[in-house]
């Protein structure tokens, strides 16, 4: 069973880029995407003649920032790393969605990494894998240019890295774990508006290097990082601009995304347990999650069942931490839609697999018990 998350990771992508092999064939439409960004409500505002969503912004956006666009002047919201990643697909392929196809091997693939870690055995780790990969909020993912996929990417490289060898264990592997672990910290950071969430990546890793008392670890790291993230506005600079103009240009932009927002929060809760929440853009109307499973809220609770283990498992418990803190972020910070749960729910399932893997043992060992 070495192999088993290869070939489930493999069987898994393969399933939904085939099963969609018209919108992973036909190259993206580019010229369509520049004019709709064109007269959509980022450039005209008010007058704007048709309202794009965040995916088609990121695909406009892939395009322009390989032809050297300065990435603070499109979807600024965002740092550029997702975008450039979406564009190296469509510079060597045609098409940004092979970028999520080559995602979602790697984090499945990586999962599997994961779970043999914690000690699972190879049939729940098929059931996770098989769960979560199969989801229809993955499906439809797939065929967008969104970003989500590739934050929980990042989210599973950096636990990799994080429970890899310790500097203790191995003293040659010292030098590089921080700087390890703060490449996929300054990755995270470049992905999505890092502001708070890289602070529980932040907190997680200053607790587990405070574990071992590597306390060096936490600088490097984190000195890494940050240079991570100045050069993937490597083209920011490149237009003239310095870092006191990057750092106005930040403190802009945490001013936008702290300002008046109308958004109600801990919608998504009601998203998570229901599959949709009442829309704040449109009054009297449902927004309905179409992708929304049983499985969401059952995973959730699920998890539970992992306590028991998790007093033991340091890993898990991480697990528990950045389940439950990503979920009341997102709660306080009024991100409501089903996608965001996507990053969540393979950990949900991971602990309440090691649950059921523990309860089973329970079981197997009074029956046991009483034989004997």
């Amino acid at each position: 069973m070495k192999y088993l998350g290869l070939f489930l990771a493999a069987f898994i992508t393969g399933y939904h880029v085939f099963s969609q092999w018209q919108v992973f064939s036909s190259p993206t439409d580019m010229q369509a995407f520049s004019k709709a960004y064109a007269n959509s409500q980022y450039v005209k505002g008010e007058a704007a003649s048709q309202k794009v969503d965040d995916a088609a912004v990121y695909t406009y956006a892939a395009s322009a920032y390989m032809r050297g666009e300065d990435p603070t002047t499109i979807n600024f919201e965002h740092p550029p790393l997702g975008k450039y990643l979406f564009g190296v697909s469509y510079f060597l392929t045609g098409n940004i969605l092979w970028a999520n196809a080559a995602v979602l091997f790697f984090t499945l693939f990586l999962l599997d990494v994961l779970m043999r870690r914690i000690g699972l055995i190879p049939l729940l780790r098929a059931i996770v894998l098989l769960l979560f990969g199969l989801q229809e909020m993955i499906h439809v993912h797939m065929r967008l240019g969104l970003m989500d996929l590739m934050v929980l990417c990042a989210s599973v490289i950096f636990f990799v890295a994080l429970f890899s060898q310790s500097p203790k264990q191995n003293p040659k592997w010292k030098k590089w774990h921080g700087v390890g672990v703060g490449l996929v910290l300054g990755a995270l950071a470049s992905l999505k508006y890092p502001v708070p969430s890289i602070g529980m990546y932040g907190a997680m890793m200053v607790w587990w290097y405070v574990r071992q008392k590597a306390y060096r670890q936490i600088v490097v790291a984190s000195i890494t990082a940050v240079t991570v993230y100045l050069l993937t506005y490597g083209v920011y600079f490149l237009h003239g601009h310095s870092l006191i103009d990057f750092m106005k240009f930040e403190w802009y932009r945490f001013r936008w995304w702290t300002g008046d927002r109308s958004m109600p929060k801990f919608l998504i809760l009601q998203t998570l347990f229901m599959g949709g929440f009442p829309a704040w853009w449109d009054k009297g109307v449902r927004y309905v999650e179409t992708e929304w499973s049983a499985l969401w809220p059952v995973a959730c609770i699920a998890q539970f069942i992992g306590l028991p283990v998790m007093r033991k498992n340091k890993e898990l418990q991480m697990y528990f931490v950045y389940g439950t803190g990503f979920l009341i972020l997102f709660a306080v910070g009024a991100a409501s839609f089903g996608r965001y749960l996507q990053q969540l729910l393979p950990f949900w399932l991971i602990i309440a697999a090691c649950g059921a893997q523990w309860v089973y043992t329970q079981v197997k060992k009074k029956i046991y018990a009483k034989q004997t």
